[in-house]
């Protein structure tokens, strides 16, 4: 247990990369191929459920607003913010998409 805490090759984190100009079914098969998640649907279930999200972004408390989100397959389109991400090993879709939005909450309030 002292080596593999000291060697340094133990992680509980894994990197992931999310581009520019990926949609939520990119994103899941991503999430899927790099083993971050068993599988797609949990992740594209949770881009169908904003209204769990609204408390992160004006955007989505505007476009829901506007009746704009309802309409889309997926409304957090456009909500998951492309960038390298630490995360948790075990983290789950929800966690995912909530860092995600997070992420967008912040880079559009500034």
């Amino acid at each position: 247990m002292a080596d593999a805490l000291t060697s340094g090759i133990v992680t509980t984190e894994r990197t992931i990369r999310i581009l520019p100009g990926w949609t939520a079914e990119d994103i899941a098969d991503y999430l899927v191929s790099v083993g971050a998640l068993s599988d797609r649907e949990t992740f594209l279930r949770e881009c169908r459920d904003y209204r769990s999200y609204m408390d992160y972004s004006l955007a989505l408390i505007d476009a829901d607003g506007n009746k704009t989100l309802s309409a889309r397959a997926y409304p957090l389109e456009g909500y998951l913010a492309p960038d390298t991400y630490r995360i948790y090993l075990t983290a789950d879709a929800a966690s995912i998409v909530r860092t995600l939005v997070k992420q967008m909450d912040t880079v559009y309030t500034e």
